[in-house]
């Protein structure tokens, strides 16, 4: 599994630079490999930084991370969720082009809006 492409409601990142969502809380290892050896011989943590989400925070990580994952399908069903707010989001995503549709008629995510979901994951991210 890659960090950014989890299709589950938690997961677990192991190593240098890994992410973890767990019980609504996001943790990052720290990247520097030297950090993170040094915490690990030591018998601490290589956690460098945690942030607990809002139940809203949570829906549109999941549906960043649909998106980034290029699951369409998924990210219509998180908007679906939202009620009137994911319909909206839903509606600019769709305005913004985000999607185009592949020979079966199925809901792909195209070249822009991999670039808008790539955005909108490194503008997410906490420093």
């Amino acid at each position: 599994m890659d960090e950014y492409i989890a299709d589950t409601p938690e997961y677990l990142g192991l190593g240098s630079g890994a992410f973890s969502l767990l019980d609504g809380a996001w943790y990052v290892n720290t990247f520097s490999l030297k950090r993170y050896a040094d915490r690990i011989d030591s018998g601490r943590m290589s956690l460098e930084r945690m942030r607990r989400f809002r139940p809203w925070e949570l829906r549109h990580y999941g549906l960043l991370m649909a998106l980034f994952g290029l699951d369409p399908d998924r990210a219509a069903a998180l908007l679906s969720a939202g009620g009137v707010l994911g319909e909206v989001e839903m509606f600019a995503l769709r305005c913004a082009d985000a999607f185009s549709r592949d020979r079966q008629g199925k809901l792909v995510l195209n070249h822009h809006g991999r670039y808008l979901a790539l955005s909108m994951m490194r503008s997410s991210m906490p420093a």
